[in-house]
Parts: structure tokens; C-alpha cells; sequence
């Protein structure tokens, strides 16, 4: 599980503030303890503890200025959309959700189904350069997840269950 997390946490360490990044080290995100799975039980806490609380942000004004938000710790609402099973990619509105963070500290429970409503934090990705790249290819706004079509990238470390 840890190999499959480790793109996402050198990705999130390369936006994550200095101080902050040294706290996650610390705690267990560097190079050398990706071995060590309990360093990495809980990543929501280690992020809270590392850089602050999440910042609530609509999930609307993550889809009309992502650039306003990349590289930040936020936290959204909305309705869940399972591409494939509820195993297989998330989105968020059109924002794509890499849960490879989320599932080191999850525990065995039910998946949540499609459309449900749920809280997500991580961090967000919407890097200018790659949505103007797929802009260019494809002519139309996007440059994450499958075939490139969403505008953010939000690399989880929490999917909870909202109530309504």
C-alpha cells in the first residue's frame, strides 16, 4: 500500500511549506520511513498537526478558480461519483480525487456509493501549466484524471460520510 502511496506523498511534500514539510518528515512522510506503515496510520492529523486546519472551500469554487487553491489543505462537500466501482476512481464534481493518501489510514468499512454526500479533505493540485497544456491538446478546460478532463486534482487524505 505504501508504494502505491508514494507518488502522492512526495507530490504533497514538494507544495507542502518548508516548516511544515520538516514536520512531516518527521512524522514519517520522507523517503526513509515509507517503510514504516504506522507512521502513516492517520494522514489527516499528521497534516492538521504539520500545516493547520483545512480551509472550507465550495466545491463550486474549486471548479472556477483551482489555480486560487493548488498546493493548499482544503476541505469540500458534495456528492461522490464512483467511476468503475466503488474501488475504482472517485470524482468530486470535476474534480478529480486520488485516494491513495485516504486508504493508509483507513480502516476496513463499507465504501460509501455513488452519490452520497461526503466531506473531502487534501490537498489540492491545479497547476496552471498542466491544464494549459490539455487546453492546447484538447481545447477545453482540464488536465487531470482520466483522459485529462477535470480541472483539479485533490489528493485525499479523508472521504467521510455528510449527513444531510
Amino acid at each position: 500500500m505504501l508504494q502505491a502511496a508514494r507518488p502522492e506523498l512526495v507530490r504533497v511534500l514538494a507544495v507542502v511549506p518548508s516548516e511544515g514539510r520538516t514536520r512531516l518528515v518527521t512524522m514519517g512522510w520522507g523517503d526513509g520511513a515509507l517503510d514504516h506503515a504506522p507512521c502513516l496510520s492517520d494522514p489527516e492529523r499528521d497534516l492538521r498537526r504539520a500545516i493547520g486546519g483545512p480551509v472550507p472551500v465550495s466545491v463550486v469554487d474549486l471548479e472556477l478558480d483551482p489555480e486560487r487553491w493548488h498546493g493548499r489543505f482544503v476541505t469540500t462537500i458534495g456528492s461522490i461519483v464512483w467511476q468503475r466501482g466503488p474501488l475504482g476512481p472517485l470524482q468530486l464534481g470535476r474534480v478529480w480525487v486520488d485516494r491513495s493518501l485516504e486508504l493508509l489510514g483507513r480502516r476496513l468499512s463499507a465504501p460509501l456509493p455513488s452519490g452520497t454526500r461526503a466531506r473531502l479533505t487534501g490537498i489540492l493540485f491545479a497547476d496552471h501549466e498542466v491544464r494549459s497544456a490539455h487546453k492546447q491538446r484538447h481545447g477545453e478546460r482540464g488536465g487531470y484524471g482520466q483522459g485529462g478532463i477535470y480541472v483539479a486534482q485533490l489528493s485525499a487524505v479523508s472521504v467521510k460520510l455528510e449527513p444531510r
